[in-house]
């Protein structure tokens, strides 16, 4: 459970550089935010602590790993006997990379990452018996990762 905690500018600094380099040294964020590093370290720590921080991760090239098409897969309301067996696939399948429960006409939202339409197709397939999907291609994604600040020093 995450505590509360109340973000100054400097933790705000500290968020934004590692949103653009969660792998930079505390030396360096240390630099950029005019802090120590142990400094840095003790309010990275009390971010993680906090719950703040939630985690650390590699950002993947899907296409470079072959897995070029991506669409997002919305999956209907389906009676709460099927829930469980939906979101069992969601949670099984590689290929589905995020899974959100939404409000609306529909239920879930997924997200696929394909190799090809077809793999697309087969991956999506595996939802039909349990509920009605409607799929989504993503042509290009301008914005990705958006680095999360306060609107007054959001600047990218």
């Amino acid at each position: 459970m995450a505590l509360s905690i109340e973000l100054d500018s400097t933790d705000w600094a500290i968020l934004r550089e590692l949103q653009d380099d969660a792998r930079m040294s505390f030396a360096e964020i240390g630099r950029r935010v005019s802090l120590s590093s142990p400094a840095v370290k003790e309010r990275i720590s009390k971010l993680e602590d906090a719950g703040v921080i939630a985690g650390y991760r590699v950002d993947i090239n899907l296409e470079a790993i072959g897995y070029p098409v991506q669409a997002f897969v919305r999956l209907q309301n389906s009676s709460s006997h099927y829930e469980d067996t939906v979101l069992s696939i969601a949670r099984d399948v590689p290929e589905v990379i995020e899974c959100h429960h939404i409000s609306g006409d529909d239920c879930y939202m997924i997200r696929i990452a394909a190799q090809s339409i077809g793999h697309l197709e087969e991956v999506a397939s595996k939802f039909r018996e349990f509920t009605s999907t409607t799929t989504t291609f993503i042509v290009s994604s301008p914005i990705e990762q958006r680095v999360i600040a306060p609107k007054e020093t959001n600047t990218k």
